[in-house]
């Protein structure tokens, strides 16, 4: 006969303990969630510091054929107008030759390989090729050429023709000691028929040569010689916002597919197909739908608007001519409502090494060319925080250098429209060397900090010139950072700016976006064009020191806070389960009155083992 089983009384002091160990064990998930969070804030501080990715030490190789080849060179009307006339066909292999053989001295210089060379070049020619010094890493690139023919001979196996137009970029060392030398050349060049190959027998380089010599150093330092020195245009004070449309090309017009005919049944009467009738379409650009917007910019109290240029949605190398008319109309409509506008050059460009620059004049070229002279234009902005441009790894020296180069050929397209460039730190906007090549200095920051120290550094180092100030990274779409991502917060970031914009007495400002866009909800406006609470910050007599900062509500609708509650809950759920699951067990376990052998000896006729 079994016993029936007592209940086991857990002492009172055993369940405080227990309590102990449970609220110890939140307090360590807590502690953990803490870490995390300032792991990530950590994390954040330390990219918003970041002045760029490392650097690559390793030289770049030069291409055998140009990417851009058809693009580096241009005819002068021929000085040569005697018997023979210059065929198309052999105008184009001519030029093509020439090329590959700038690209031969840039290969070989970078890389020692000599093929390239001898197809090229002949004679002595080709040995004054081969015996250039290569006392240390060196290359060569071939931005631009302007041919003029001077001879041709009746047999057509001699050409002789000046190059006076010849842009050549030159790098010496590697990594953060490196010098680049960008030069304005000219040339006299003859070139000879061998084997079928158009090869150069003389390059004899004229005098007068023009050229810039950009260094920089381990320490970061960056000189410059051989610029021309030039006095800053006047920048007009700006209240500005970023401003993105929706699409730089049309809409294609749709169509109505025509339905396949059906086969005629005998004696019925054939009905004809429809026809394919085209429905028109508004374009992403048009001046309605700019109108609308600028007019709203207005109202919000901005007399300015910063528009970055997207090199791939323009048609990179050659801007589409949908494009080009869009730009054209987004200036016309600013105008007529009173904005000026500020273009950002080379958005979305991310490879700024030599062996892209001709892409990148050519675009520049086909930009510049087709809007300078629009009253609405007021600023053009080279590039924007060219620092951390990683992409091809190119170094300080060909960063500065492209900046360099890019702001010389919009000199000559556009002579009369201010230039700046905007930098991601203030220690690289305040570098004197560069700050001389532009008009005014910007600086680009990201975030709602307080700029006053940045403005600061920069009016120390550079009093000659005007200083703009841009501020983004506002976003509302909540995020995964321990401080919240709210329009509160937004609100409280732009008041922060603004008041030590006017404190400094900064006239240049840009701040936030416009509107929401699908990959940034930095804007001042929602998706659906309701105002969130900081765009009426901008408006004249805005009282910007009644903006509450972040308040509690906004910390617990936080994509962060949420996992850490979530992860807390879930954590004291699991320490319940596990409690509950022991305390079953104890009251499971068999005690002393459930021995096996208990009652053996009760039975009549038992033996005890």
């Amino acid at each position: 006969m079994t016993r029936p089983r007592l209940p086991v009384r857990v002492p009172g002091n055993f369940r405080r303990s227990r309590i102990k160990r449970l609220i110890a064990a939140l307090l360590g998930l807590g502690l953990v969630a803490a870490t995390v969070g300032l792991l990530v804030l950590s994390g954040q501080i330390t990219l918003q510091s970041s002045t760029g990715a490392k650097v690559s030490s390793g030289l770049h190789e030069v291409a055998t054929v140009p990417v851009n080849a058809s693009q580096l060179v241009s005819w002068l009307p021929d000085a040569w107008q005697r018997e023979r006339v210059l065929e198309p066909a052999t105008r184009m292999m001519i030029a093509a030759s020439y090329i590959r053989a700038w690209a031969a001295i840039g290969r070989f210089q970078s890389t020692g390989e000599r093929p390239a060379v001898n197809d090229t070049f002949s004679g002595a020619a080709r040995r004054a090729v081969l015996d250039l010094p290569r006392t240390g890493p060196s290359a060569t690139w071939d931005l631009r050429h302007s041919l003029e023919l001077e001879f041709y001979a009746l047999d057509g196996a001699t050409v002789a023709f000046h190059d006076g137009g010849a842009n050549i970029a030159r790098t010496v060392g590697t990594g953060l000691n490196e010098t680049v030398l960008l030069s304005h050349e000219s040339y006299d060049v003859v070139m000879v028929l061998e084997d079928g190959f158009w090869r150069i027998r003389q390059l004899r380089r004229s005098a007068g040569s023009d050229t810039a010599t950009l260094t920089t150093d381990a320490a970061g330092a960056t000189a410059i010689t051989g610029t021309p020195t030039t006095t800053p245009f006047t920048v007009p004070a700006s209240l500005a916002t970023e401003y993105r449309p929706a699409g730089w090309a049309p809409v294609l017009p749709v169509a109505v597919t025509a339905s396949a005919t059906p086969t005629p049944t005998p004696g019925a009467t054939p009905t004809p197909a429809p026809s394919v009738v085209p429905i028109p379409a508004p374009t992403l650009l048009a001046p309605a739908t700019l109108g609308a917007d600028f007019a709203r910019l207005r109202a919000l109290g901005f007399d300015t608007i910063r528009v970055p240029l997207p090199y791939t949605e323009l048609g990179g190398a050659k801007p589409t001519d949908d494009a080009i008319t869009g730009l054209i109309t987004l200036l016309e409509q600013a105008d007529r409502h009173g904005l000026r506008v500020d273009l950002v050059l080379f958005d979305g460009f991310p490879d700024l090494t030599p062996a892209n620059w001709v892409a990148a004049d050519a675009h520049l070229t086909a930009i510049a060319t087709a809007v300078r002279g629009q009253p609405a234009l007021a600023l053009w902005d080279l590039a924007d925080r060219p620092e951390q441009r990683t992409t091809g790894s190119p170094s300080p020296a060909e960063i500065r250098a492209f900046l360099l180069h890019a702001g010389s050929v919009l000199r000559e397209l556009d002579p009369g429209t201010p230039q700046t460039v905007s930098w991601a730190t203030s220690a690289a906007a305040a570098d004197p060397s560069m700050a001389r090549l532009v008009d005014a200095v910007s600086l680009h920051l990201t975030g709602g900090g307080d700029p006053t120290a940045a403005i600061g550094a920069v009016r120390a180092a550079l009093p000659d010139r005007a200083v703009l100030l841009t501020v983004t990274g506002l976003s509302t779409e909540g995020g995964w950072g321990p401080l919240p991502k709210t329009e509160a917060r937004q609100a409280s970031d732009v008041a922060r700016v603004l008041l030590a914009a006017e404190r400094a007495g900064l006239s240049r400002l840009s701040v936030a976006a416009f509107a929401d866009t699908k990959t940034d909800a930095g804007g001042l406006l929602r998706a659906d064009g309701s105002a969130k609470p900081a765009a009426v910050l901008f408006e004249a007599g805005a009282q910007l020191t009644t903006i509450p900062a972040p308040g509690l509500l906004d910390y617990a609708t936080s994509k962060f806070w949420i996992l850490v509650f979530a992860a807390l809950l879930a954590g004291a759920g699991v320490l319940l389960w596990v409690r509950h699951r022991r305390r079953k067990r104890r009251l499971q376990k068999p005690g002393p009155a459930d021995s096996p052998t208990t009652g053996q000896h009760d039975r009549p006729g038992s033996t005890p083992q």
